[in-house]
């Protein structure tokens, strides 16, 4: 004897109210571009705000040192640990600072490991640190938000035969790895930069390789849609869009690799005087400051304010993506009745 089943289907009953002209879908006009502007705006609010709460109330605290400010038993602790012991978490004391001293903000721990002072120094001590976390997810979340949102708006070029399979499946792929580095990015909140200067640049490397994949899959996008901008004289023709989006690549491909070659370098702890701290390079004098500082500059110019001009012109001029949530089919009769057949209320 064979038994048979059959999978039970939702049903639904006359609904009570009277339906909205659009109840077979809701749809939401969403311009991609704008919420990548978002994400940058958040980015730049969220490093003013970590920078305020530095100079507010982190820098009195580290000026003060254990007696002041901090209490006596952390002696040592936290950021006050710089006294020539090598056997410790910072073997170096360049700013020849005793056990629990205070220090001035010029005489952080990163400027010491790297020779100058990156934007991470502005939440690497408790207060900024704990305070601006609160508002970092604002950026995380944009930024997630806007990887997921421009590859379905690839992929929706490669259904309009703008764009060749390959690249639409690539993009998957590389989905998952940017979101990744994009999330991976909050250990700089996880792990202090005077305990584990490792593990607290990992996730600033994964944010790097993040946006140069970002850069590469727009640039590519706006070569093989062959896009323009009739209202902007500076790119009223495919050729010009594609010509100036290949001037942005290359150099930020160049930058991005030196950046993420000597982040790897700290990652890896291959410095063979104190593993954890920046190649030897990034310590030479130029221009009255260190090349590490150039390169850092430079980097940030490419990847948090050259992108954020683009997402606004990006997100000014072209089609919205719309996206169009449909309700399951109701299964009742007054699915399938003319609107003249009374309805069947249970």
């Amino acid at each position: 004897m064979t038994t048979t089943t059959t999978a039970k289907k939702s049903l639904f009953p006359a609904p009570p109210f009277t339906p909205l002209p659009d109840k077979d879908g809701y749809q939401v006009s969403i311009r991609v571009d704008h919420v990548r502007l978002a994400a940058y705006f958040f980015f730049w609010t969220f490093v003013g705000l970590a920078k305020i709460l530095r100079k507010t109330m982190d820098e009195p605290m580290l000026a003060a040192g254990v007696g002041g400010i901090e209490p006596a038993a952390r002696q040592g602790c936290g950021p006050f640990n710089r006294d020539n012991d090598t056997t410790g978490n910072w073997p170096t004391n360049e700013y020849d600072l005793s056990y629990g001293e205070g220090f001035t903000f010029d005489q952080n721990h990163l400027t010491e490991a790297f020779g100058y002072p990156n934007i991470c120094t502005n939440w690497d001590y408790d207060i900024s640190r704990t305070w601006s976390n609160y508002y970092f997810p604002l950026f995380e979340y944009f930024m997630v938000a806007y990887i997921v949102l421009n590859t379905i708006q690839d992929f929706v070029l490669h259904k309009r035969g703008y764009m060749p399979k390959w690249i639409s499946i690539l993009e998957i792929f590389l989905m998952v790895v940017c979101m990744f580095g994009a999330i991976v990015f909050r250990g700089i909140f996880v792990y202090r930069a005077y305990d584990q200067i490792e593990h607290h640049t990992f996730g600033f490397l994964c944010l790097q390789i993040a946006l140069m994949i970002i850069a590469i899959q727009n640039t590519i996008t706006v070569i093989n849609s062959r896009q323009y901008y009739p209202a902007l004289k500076g790119l009223d023709t495919p050729e010009k869009v594609s010509r100036l989006a290949k001037w942005y690549l290359f150099p930020n491909l160049i930058i991005s690799a030196v950046k993420i070659v000597g982040d790897f370098y700290i990652v890896a702890g291959l410095n063979p005087d104190h593993p954890g701290y920046g190649p030897h390079f990034y310590k030479q004098p130029v221009f009255g400051t260190v090349l590490g500082h150039i390169i850092d500059v430079i980097w940030m110019f490419f990847n948090a304010v050259l992108p954020a001009g683009i997402a606004y012109i990006r997100g000014k001029y072209e089609d919205p993506l719309v996206i169009t949530f449909t309700p399951p089919k109701c299964e009742t009769n007054a699915c399938t009745t003319s609107e003249s057949t009374p309805l069947n209320r249970p």
